[in-house]
């Protein structure tokens, strides 16, 4: 199967990622409009990525548009 990733839309300079599927996590990244990054999880609207640093986090899904 192909490696799941997104695309960050609808942003200019970059997304917060969060500890939690919620704005109520603590912000431990940054994930850039226009870059793609793998994700491993979708729950309730928000995706969990893995950042390049190979930490993972998760963003809120108005920001990401599936691409495989």
């Amino acid at each position: 199967a192909p490696t799941p990733l997104l695309r960050i839309i609808n942003v200019e300079e970059f997304v917060t990622v969060r500890s939690i599927p919620s704005v109520e996590g603590d912000v431990v990244g940054r994930a850039n409009g226009g870059e793609t990054y793998e994700y491993t999880e979708e729950r309730n609207g928000w995706y969990e990525i893995i950042l390049p640093s190979e930490d993972v986090g998760w963003i809120d899904g108005t920001y990401a548009e599936i691409t495989s």
